[in-house]
C-alpha cells in the first residue's frame, strides 16, 4: 500500500469536507509530490490538479477555522484586550484570569506578550494595543490569541 493510500484509509470519506480526488490532491501534495507529477499520473492538466488543491486548501482552511470557532466557544476563559492598553499589562492580566478560574496557563507573562506580538503584529504599535485582541485559555491551559475584526457591541 502507498503512503497516500494508507493516509487516505485511515480517513471516512464521507466525514471530510473534500471530495475524493481533493483528499488525493491533498495528501500528494503533503507528501511532497509535485502537482505536475501527480498531473502526469492521472493523464490530466497540471491546472486540474492546481485547481484541486486551492479548492482542498479552502475547505481545510474553512474547516480549520470552524474547529477554531468551537473551542472558541468552549473555552472556560475568554479575555478581551481593547487598544489603548499597554502589552506589557494585558499578559499578566490574563495570567491573573487564568489563576482565578483555576487554569494554568503553559506560559508565562513574556512568552505571551510575545504570541500576541507574533501572532496579531497588526494589533499592536509601540508596545500598546492598537486594535482589540480576544485571548483565550482552553481547560488544558492553552493560550489562543486572535485580533478581533471590530468591537462587537456585546464586548
Amino acid at each position: 500500500m502507498q503512503p497516500v493510500d494508507e493516509v487516505l484509509a485511515a480517513f471516512d470519506p464521507a466525514q471530510l469536507h473534500l471530495t475524493s480526488r481533493q483528499a488525493q490532491v491533498w495528501a500528494l501534495r503533503a507528501l511532497g509530490v509535485s502537482q505536475s507529477r501527480i498531473a502526469e499520473r492521472w493523464g490530466t492538466s497540471r491546472a486540474n490538479v492546481c485547481m484541486l488543491e486551492r479548492t482542498a486548501r479552502e475547505h481545510v482552511a474553512r474547516a480549520r477555522e470552524t474547529i477554531a470557532f468551537d473551542e472558541w466557544l468552549r473555552a472556560p476563559l475568554r479575555l478581551c484586550a481593547r487598544p489603548g492598553e499597554l502589552l506589557l499589562d494585558v499578559a499578566p492580566r490574563a495570567l491573573r484570569h487564568a489563576e482565578q478560574q483555576g487554569l494554568h496557563v503553559h506560559e508565562d507573562a513574556s512568552q505571551i506578550a510575545q504570541r500576541i506580538l507574533g501572532q496579531v503584529p497588526e494589533c499592536v504599535r509601540d508596545n500598546r494595543l492598537v486594535r482589540p485582541i480576544l485571548l483565550l485559555v482552553t481547560s488544558q491551559g492553552e493560550l489562543w490569541v486572535r485580533a478581533l475584526r471590530q468591537e462587537s457591541p456585546s464586548s
